[in-house]
């Protein structure tokens, strides 16, 4: 049996397994990464490389959790656009609040630009494109909202409402049409 072996950052702050990959940084990123966030306390922590299977942390205290959103990325398919929803934190840095507009640019530069695919699509070990495996911005951003905590993301109605131009017009949800949630945003 053959087996390999990934190297994942663990969190300064709590000491979980944050589930940031570092692995992928050892041939051409030596230096330093972050701020991430630890998929178990929401804090955020920065790194450094020094070789291959070594690495340094520390707790970033600028950056913070704000609440809760949801963000809508596309890719193009075969005969339509696929589309993903991330449930992803709401940070705010060095006590700013961003207006909107800077959240929806801010969000934009981390999913298309800054951050690695496999840091949260959790259950893909790889992305390749065009024989890059580690592709930034494959995905398109088409925009963020915030949500409640206790937002349900089992009710597929929630989906529409939220994301109505994921949805085609003709679109019903447990044999129910919902034309009126169908307006663009």
């Amino acid at each position: 049996m053959a087996l390999y072996k990934q190297d994942f950052a663990i969190c300064p702050w709590c000491n979980g397994e944050s589930g940031c990959r570092v692995d992928h940084l050892y041939n051409d990123h030596w230096g330093g990464f972050g701020p991430w966030a630890c998929k178990e306390c929401r804090r955020h922590f920065r790194g450094k490389v020094n070789a291959p299977g070594e690495v340094t942390v520390e707790r970033d205290k600028d950056a913070t959790f704000t609440s809760r959103q949801m963000v809508l990325l596309k890719i193009e398919g075969k005969a339509c656009p696929v589309y993903f929803v991330m449930d992803h934190p709401r940070y705010h840095h060095n006590g700013k609040v961003e207006s909107d507009e800077e959240r929806q640019g801010s969000t934009q530069f981390f999913f298309e630009e800054h951050s690695c695919p496999t840091n949260w699509l959790d259950e893909c070990v790889a992305v390749i494109d065009d024989g890059d495996c580690d592709p930034h911005g494959f995905l398109e951003f088409v925009r963020a909202v915030d949500v409640p905590d206790d937002f349900d993301t089992d009710n597929d109605a929630n989906w529409i409402t939220l994301f109505p131009e994921a949805f085609p017009a003709d679109k019903s949800i447990d044999g129910e049409l919902t034309p009126a949630m169908l307006q663009k945003p």
